[in-house]
């Protein structure tokens, strides 16, 4: 599978339904915003399933080496997608949609990547996505309630899904002899961060949603540069260590 047919897999194609009138006013009228929310929603969730699709193939494929980087644009996808429900104009939905777009580029550029370097198999790529797929339409028809991505809280159920993932990494590098204080750190300082979240769910209309993830995502690639920079070294003195061992 070329990269011209990952990309259509997984670029979101969103209706322009925002630009159906040229009016300030009438494009942001509650009608419009509504309905252009729950078609992102559906999207997203559906650009999810199929990121999970492929973070489980290349988990497996590559001994869990090769999917962090998965992960934290799928992290990064979800940040945007969940932060459209906090959002009340067609531009601040539709500066929310292109960032959807670029990490789902982004997505489809790293997952080439990994699939070639670890030497799997597209068309099993593919039957992954189409396994988690099959489950998203399974889980749409046995249940009436809305897409998560449509709720309030859904931009806050994704910062604590990521805070309960940086906790594992840290906790998984310390067991390995990783003085992991730094990444600690930093990770508290995000985690402090969920009070500013919560006030924008409050006050939604008073705070802009994006302010508060703007300064989430300065932490994170602070604490993401920290994880990479401990993993590169412990590669490095698990390496000094087995050619020490056969000398």
């Amino acid at each position: 599978m070329c990269l011209l047919v990952l990309t259509a897999l997984f670029v979101p194609i969103v209706s322009a339904m925002s630009d159906t009138s040229t009016q300030p006013l009438a494009e942001d009228s509650p009608e419009i915003i509504s309905a252009l929310k729950n078609h992102i929603a559906f999207v997203g969730e559906s650009q999810e399933a199929r990121m999970d699709g492929v973070i489980r193939y290349v988990d497996t494929l590559s001994g869990g080496e090769g999917v962090l980087d998965l992960e934290w644009i799928q992290e990064d996808y979800l940040t945007a997608a969940s932060s459209i429900p906090l959002m009340y104009t067609a531009h601040e939905i539709n500066t929310a949609r292109e960032e959807m777009g670029a990490q789902s580029l982004n997505f489809a550029n790293t997952a080439q990547d990994q699939v070639v370097m670890f030497k799997g198999n597209f068309n099993t790529m593919k039957d992954y996505i189409n396994d988690s797929m099959q489950s998203l339409s399974d889980s749409f028809s046995s249940s009436n309630d809305p897409s998560w991505l449509v709720k309030g809280n859904a931009r806050l159920e994704v910062f604590n899904a990521s805070s309960f993932e940086r906790n594992a990494t840290i906790t998984e590098l310390a067991q390995q002899g990783v003085d992991v204080t730094k990444a600690r750190q930093i990770s508290d300082q995000i985690d402090a961060q969920r009070t500013n979240l919560e006030h924008a769910l409050v006050h939604s209309q008073n705070t802009t949603i994006q302010s508060v993830n703007s300064e989430i995502k300065m932490l994170n690639q602070q604490f993401r540069n920290t994880i990479l920079d401990y993993r590169a070294n412990l590669k490095i003195a698990t390496s000094a260590a087995a050619i020490n061992a056969v000398k």
